[in-house]
């Protein structure tokens, strides 16, 4: 009886195991980088190279993820992607962009006013309410956790983004449209209209930050941006999205008012669109890799003399 008693008081929820999770993973990736920026190569260093961090902290991640995964259960996915969000926010406004301008924008100002807007709406949301949270105990604190933690990241890279009074506009705008857009069409999960609303606001809004980010790229910011941070964030929207598809039946309005009865559809394609989108922006910001000759040259002119 002492040692299940003991085993008890060492037990955690699937929200503390992936939080620990996904520390140890941002450690190890950042270990990782370190080590390789004090050994590599001066060409290697001249070069933004992302590419295996991306890669990797998505892999762990997920494999966190299926760590506490329960069967028949995706809401850990949700979890998994606002980690995946995390990430991409790092690389967005804080990693060092080597052998880059480092006077260029990282990002558009629209891009960081309404990401920051989209998460502190959730975080209101999910933190006095829980109807758009998992329904087991993985979202219970973790989730706010990081979500603040991307959220801290986006406003201290805005406040090194010089603002226009055209961009504000336009990023004002955007939140307009996007609360306007939610008075007609939202879920009831959280079975109070304002908090529906704004957690629909929230959904709209992250749409618009990412549109404003194409727009930036398609113009004279794409030399700013970090193009490895596309690979985690189309992994966070996929996760939503399939949690969303997922819960179909269980988001559905039963007595839908104005366009209520189609906002579990609205979820699912708002995170398709933005996962096509984000799709676009990565081969608009991959960098160029020169022609790799798998016949060294000095062989071919002697197979030709010959």
């Amino acid at each position: 009886m002492s040692t299940t008693a003991t085993a008890y008081s060492f037990s955690a929820d699937e929200g503390v195991q992936f939080g620990a999770m996904m520390a140890g993973v941002f450690i190890l990736i950042f270990v990782i980088e370190y080590f390789r920026l004090i050994t590599g190569k001066k060409k290697e260093l001249a070069e933004e190279k992302y590419a295996n961090a991306a890669t990797w902290s998505i892999f762990l991640i997920l494999t966190a993820a299926g760590h506490v995964h329960k069967p028949n259960d995706p809401s850990i996915l949700i979890t998994a992607g606002e980690g995946m969000q995390l990430f991409a926010m790092f690389l967005i406004w804080i990693a060092p962009r080597r052998g880059q301008d480092s006077n260029a924008p990282r990002a558009s100002v629209e891009f960081g006013m309404l990401t920051a807007f989209s998460l502190t709406l959730r975080l209101w949301c999910t933190m006095k309410f829980n109807g758009y949270l998992p329904v087991d105990r993985t979202g219970d604190g973790c989730i706010q956790f990081i979500e603040a933690a991307s959220l801290f990241l986006t406003v201290y890279g805005l406040g090194r983004i010089e603002m226009s009074g055209l961009a504000a506009a336009r990023s004002m705008t955007a939140i307009l449209a996007s609360i306007v857009l939610a008075t007609v069409c939202y879920g009831n999960l959280d079975r109070n209209t304002l908090a529906d609303r704004l957690y629909a606001a929230s959904v709209y809004s992250e749409l618009f930050s990412w549109l404003f980010m194409y727009k930036f790229i398609k113009g004279k910011g794409k030399d700013g941006v970090s193009s490895m941070a596309f690979l985690p964030s189309f992994v966070q929207s996929a996760c939503k999205g399939y949690f969303w598809f997922a819960a179909l039946d269980e988001t559905l309005v039963k007595k839908p008012v104005l366009l209520q009865g189609i906002f579990n559809s609205v979820l699912v394609a708002d995170y398709a669109f933005i996962c096509v989108l984000l799709m676009v922006m990565s081969t608009m910001v991959i960098k160029v890799v020169p022609k790799i000759d798998l016949i060294p040259s000095v062989l071919c002119y002697k197979v030709l003399d010959v």
